[in-house]
Protein backbone atom coordinates (compact mmCIF):
# COMPACT_ATOMS: atom_id res chain seq x y z
CA UNK A 1 0.00 0.00 0.00
CA UNK A 2 1.27 3.29 -1.07
CA UNK A 3 -0.13 5.98 1.85
CA UNK A 4 0.50 9.09 -0.51
CA UNK A 5 -1.56 7.30 -3.01
CA UNK A 6 -4.25 5.46 -0.52
CA UNK A 7 -4.46 9.31 1.01
CA UNK A 8 -5.68 11.40 -2.40
CA UNK A 9 -8.30 8.18 -3.80
CA UNK A 10 -10.34 7.76 -0.30
CA UNK A 11 -9.71 11.44 1.50
CA UNK A 12 -12.43 12.64 -1.55
CA UNK A 13 -14.96 10.87 -0.38
CA UNK A 14 -14.01 10.12 3.37
CA UNK A 15 -14.56 13.50 4.68
CA UNK A 16 -17.86 14.45 4.14
CA UNK A 17 -19.62 14.52 7.36
CA UNK A 18 -20.95 -3.11 3.01
CA UNK A 19 -22.03 -6.03 3.54
CA UNK A 20 -19.85 -8.68 2.21
CA UNK A 21 -17.29 -7.70 5.28
CA UNK A 22 -15.34 -10.42 7.14
CA UNK A 23 -15.55 -9.05 10.52
CA UNK A 24 -14.21 -10.10 13.78
CA UNK A 25 -16.82 -9.94 16.14
CA UNK A 26 -15.46 -7.33 18.59
CA UNK A 27 -11.95 -6.98 16.77
CA UNK A 28 -8.91 -9.28 17.95
CA UNK A 29 -5.81 -7.82 19.64
CA UNK A 30 -3.00 -10.11 19.81
CA UNK A 31 -5.07 -13.16 18.43
CA UNK A 32 -7.32 -12.32 21.96
CA UNK A 33 -11.01 -11.75 21.42
CA UNK A 34 -12.34 -8.22 22.81
CA UNK A 35 -15.41 -8.09 24.79
CA UNK A 36 -17.46 -5.06 23.71
CA UNK A 37 -18.63 -3.05 26.33
CA UNK A 38 -22.45 -2.33 26.90
CA UNK A 39 -23.95 0.40 29.03
CA UNK A 40 -27.24 0.06 31.37
CA UNK A 41 -30.26 2.07 29.69
CA UNK A 42 -28.84 2.57 26.28
CA UNK A 43 -30.49 1.66 22.95
CA UNK A 44 -29.16 -0.90 20.52
CA UNK A 45 -28.82 0.82 16.78
CA UNK A 46 -28.33 -1.55 14.06
CA UNK A 47 -25.28 -0.57 11.36
CA UNK A 48 -27.54 -1.74 8.22
CA UNK A 49 -26.35 -5.26 8.58
CA UNK A 50 -23.24 -5.34 9.85
CA UNK A 51 -23.27 -5.01 13.35
CA UNK A 52 -24.65 -2.77 15.99
CA UNK A 53 -23.77 0.15 18.49
CA UNK A 54 -25.26 1.86 21.43
CA UNK A 55 -26.50 5.52 22.05
CA UNK A 56 -27.54 6.83 25.14
CA UNK A 57 -31.34 7.24 26.75
CA UNK A 58 -31.01 11.44 26.05
CA UNK A 59 -30.38 10.46 21.80
CA UNK A 60 -32.71 8.48 19.43
CA UNK A 61 -32.23 7.49 15.74
CA UNK A 62 -33.33 9.88 13.02
CA UNK A 63 -36.19 9.18 11.05
CA UNK A 64 -37.04 9.84 7.22
CA UNK A 65 -40.11 11.79 8.28
CA UNK A 66 -38.50 13.95 10.37
CA UNK A 67 -36.83 14.60 7.34
CA UNK A 68 -39.17 15.64 5.57
CA UNK A 69 -40.80 17.64 8.38
CA UNK A 70 -37.81 19.29 8.73
CA UNK A 71 -37.67 20.53 5.11
CA UNK A 72 -40.95 21.34 4.54
CA UNK A 73 -40.53 24.00 8.00
CA UNK A 74 -37.73 25.60 6.21
CA UNK A 75 -39.43 26.21 2.39
CA UNK A 76 -39.34 29.68 3.08
CA UNK A 77 -36.25 30.05 4.39
CA UNK A 78 -33.59 29.40 1.32
CA UNK A 79 -30.27 29.25 3.39
CA UNK A 80 -32.19 27.03 5.81
CA UNK A 81 -33.17 24.72 2.82
CA UNK A 82 -29.68 24.45 1.04
CA UNK A 83 -28.57 23.35 4.65
CA UNK A 84 -30.90 20.56 5.72
CA UNK A 85 -30.83 19.40 1.55
CA UNK A 86 -27.26 18.98 1.49
CA UNK A 87 -26.77 16.73 5.07
CA UNK A 88 -29.96 14.97 4.01
CA UNK A 89 -28.41 14.15 0.36
CA UNK A 90 -24.73 13.13 2.35
CA UNK A 91 -26.63 10.98 4.77
CA UNK A 92 -27.89 9.05 1.54
CA UNK A 93 -25.10 8.88 -0.11
CA UNK A 94 -22.89 7.50 3.03
CA UNK A 95 -25.14 5.27 3.86
CA UNK A 96 -25.73 6.82 7.11
CA UNK A 97 -27.02 6.64 10.13
CA UNK A 98 -27.86 9.43 12.11
CA UNK A 99 -28.60 9.94 16.13
CA UNK A 100 -29.52 13.26 17.63
CA UNK A 101 -31.57 14.32 20.47
CA UNK A 102 -34.19 12.55 21.81
CA UNK A 103 -37.86 14.10 21.03
CA UNK A 104 -36.53 16.36 17.99
CA UNK A 105 -38.18 13.59 15.74
CA UNK A 106 -41.37 14.67 17.11
CA UNK A 107 -41.03 18.15 16.39
CA UNK A 108 -40.80 17.50 12.88
CA UNK A 109 -38.33 21.19 13.02
CA UNK A 110 -34.97 22.77 13.81
CA UNK A 111 -33.97 22.19 17.46
CA UNK A 112 -34.91 24.91 19.28
CA UNK A 113 -31.71 27.42 20.48
CA UNK A 114 -32.84 26.51 23.81
CA UNK A 115 -32.88 22.79 23.01
CA UNK A 116 -29.54 20.60 23.84
CA UNK A 117 -28.56 19.05 20.72
CA UNK A 118 -25.72 16.70 19.42
CA UNK A 119 -25.21 14.06 16.81
CA UNK A 120 -23.64 10.77 16.10
CA UNK A 121 -23.09 9.49 12.45
CA UNK A 122 -22.14 6.25 11.48
CA UNK A 123 -21.25 6.39 7.68
CA UNK A 124 -20.44 3.64 5.40
CA UNK A 125 -18.29 4.62 2.54
CA UNK A 126 -16.97 2.28 -0.48
CA UNK A 127 -13.54 3.20 -1.73
CA UNK A 128 -11.70 2.08 -4.69
CA UNK A 129 -8.18 1.21 -3.48
CA UNK A 130 -7.59 -1.79 -1.32
CA UNK A 131 -7.16 -0.68 2.66
CA UNK A 132 -5.95 -2.88 5.18
CA UNK A 133 -8.98 -5.45 6.68
CA UNK A 134 -10.89 -4.80 9.95
CA UNK A 135 -9.30 -5.61 12.82
CA UNK A 136 -5.71 -5.16 11.19
CA UNK A 137 -3.21 -2.69 11.71
CA UNK A 138 -3.28 0.47 9.25
CA UNK A 139 0.14 0.67 8.37
CA UNK A 140 0.82 4.28 8.60
CA UNK A 141 3.86 5.83 10.68
CA UNK A 142 3.77 9.32 12.49
CA UNK A 143 4.46 11.47 9.81
CA UNK A 144 2.25 9.51 7.04
CA UNK A 145 -0.52 9.69 9.64
CA UNK A 146 -0.15 13.72 9.99
CA UNK A 147 -0.48 13.57 5.96
CA UNK A 148 -3.53 11.87 6.51
CA UNK A 149 -4.61 14.40 8.66
CA UNK A 150 -3.91 17.62 7.03
CA UNK A 151 -5.53 16.04 3.99
CA UNK A 152 -8.93 15.00 6.27
CA UNK A 153 -8.57 18.79 7.84
CA UNK A 154 -8.41 20.52 4.29
CA UNK A 155 -11.24 18.34 3.20
CA UNK A 156 -13.79 18.82 5.85
CA UNK A 157 -13.24 22.40 5.65
CA UNK A 158 -14.11 22.15 1.67
CA UNK A 159 -16.82 20.03 2.78
CA UNK A 160 -18.64 22.44 5.02
CA UNK A 161 -18.93 25.42 2.73
CA UNK A 162 -22.23 24.84 2.02
CA UNK A 163 -22.80 26.28 5.81
CA UNK A 164 -22.34 29.71 4.83
CA UNK A 165 -19.26 32.54 5.03
CA UNK A 166 -19.64 32.97 8.79
CA UNK A 167 -18.41 29.29 9.51
CA UNK A 168 -14.84 29.53 11.58
CA UNK A 169 -13.17 26.56 12.59
CA UNK A 170 -11.02 27.41 16.15
CA UNK A 171 -9.00 24.36 16.67
CA UNK A 172 -8.01 21.38 15.10
CA UNK A 173 -6.05 18.48 17.47
CA UNK A 174 -3.93 16.45 15.56
CA UNK A 175 -4.85 13.12 13.84
CA UNK A 176 -3.63 10.18 15.88
CA UNK A 177 -3.84 6.38 15.76
CA UNK A 178 -6.06 4.86 18.53
CA UNK A 179 -7.02 1.48 19.28
CA UNK A 180 -10.98 0.70 20.23
CA UNK A 181 -12.16 -2.44 21.20
CA UNK A 182 -8.44 -4.39 19.76
CA UNK A 183 -8.90 -2.38 16.38
CA UNK A 184 -6.82 0.34 15.40
CA UNK A 185 -8.45 3.58 13.62
CA UNK A 186 -7.81 6.94 13.10
CA UNK A 187 -9.25 9.77 15.30
CA UNK A 188 -9.43 13.80 14.11
CA UNK A 189 -11.06 16.39 16.74
CA UNK A 190 -11.80 20.01 15.95
CA UNK A 191 -14.06 23.06 17.19
CA UNK A 192 -15.86 25.11 14.73
CA UNK A 193 -18.57 28.38 14.91
CA UNK A 194 -20.98 29.37 12.24
CA UNK A 195 -21.75 33.07 13.00
CA UNK A 196 -22.77 33.84 16.86
CA UNK A 197 -23.75 30.71 17.79
CA UNK A 198 -22.22 27.97 20.20
CA UNK A 199 -19.13 26.71 18.49
CA UNK A 200 -19.20 22.67 18.19
CA UNK A 201 -17.16 20.21 19.07
CA UNK A 202 -16.78 17.17 16.23
CA UNK A 203 -14.94 13.97 17.29
CA UNK A 204 -14.34 11.79 13.85
CA UNK A 205 -13.47 7.78 13.89
CA UNK A 206 -12.09 6.39 10.37
CA UNK A 207 -11.77 2.79 10.45
CA UNK A 208 -10.62 0.83 7.56
CA UNK A 209 -12.44 -2.17 6.18
CA UNK A 210 -11.00 -3.52 2.92
CA UNK A 211 -12.75 -1.62 -0.25
CA UNK A 212 -14.68 0.17 2.19
CA UNK A 213 -14.64 2.91 5.19
CA UNK A 214 -16.14 3.35 8.51
CA UNK A 215 -16.64 7.20 9.50
CA UNK A 216 -18.45 7.45 13.47
CA UNK A 217 -18.71 11.16 14.26
CA UNK A 218 -20.19 12.89 17.30
CA UNK A 219 -20.83 16.39 17.33
CA UNK A 220 -22.27 18.64 19.98
CA UNK A 221 -22.51 22.80 21.10
CA UNK A 222 -19.37 23.09 23.33
CA UNK A 223 -21.63 25.10 25.96
CA UNK A 224 -23.44 21.71 26.59
CA UNK A 225 -20.23 19.92 27.07
CA UNK A 226 -21.12 18.71 30.56
CA UNK A 227 -24.22 17.65 29.74
CA UNK A 228 -23.31 15.22 26.85
CA UNK A 229 -20.41 13.67 28.83
CA UNK A 230 -22.85 13.13 32.11
CA UNK A 231 -22.85 9.71 34.03
CA UNK A 232 -24.66 7.03 32.20
CA UNK A 233 -25.33 9.35 28.82
CA UNK A 234 -21.93 10.14 28.17
CA UNK A 235 -21.50 10.22 24.39
CA UNK A 236 -18.03 9.63 23.99
CA UNK A 237 -18.94 6.06 25.08
CA UNK A 238 -20.83 5.51 21.62
CA UNK A 239 -17.40 4.48 19.89
CA UNK A 240 -16.36 2.24 22.52
CA UNK A 241 -19.87 0.20 21.52
CA UNK A 242 -19.65 -0.02 18.03
CA UNK A 243 -19.66 -4.07 17.14
CA UNK A 244 -18.82 -4.62 13.54
CA UNK A 245 -20.29 -8.84 13.07
CA UNK A 246 -22.71 -8.51 16.01
CA UNK A 247 -26.20 -10.22 15.04
CA UNK A 248 -28.95 -7.22 14.80
CA UNK A 249 -31.50 -6.78 17.13
CA UNK A 250 -34.68 -7.30 16.31
CA UNK A 251 -37.83 -5.19 15.91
Amino acid sequence: MKPVKLFTTILLVACVSVTGCSFLNGGKSGGAETKIPTYQGWTTVNLKDIGTMQIPPTMEVQTPEYLKKLEASVQNDPAKLVKVQKENAMGLSFNAIICQTKGINDSGKEPAKDTKFAKAVFSIIPVQTKVPSYGKPIGLNEAQIKEFGDITKESIMKNNEFLGTNLKFLKWEPMKSEIINGVECLHIAYERQLGNEPSVLIDRYIFFDKDRLFTFETAYRSTEKEYWHGKDQDISNIVNTINMGAKPAQK
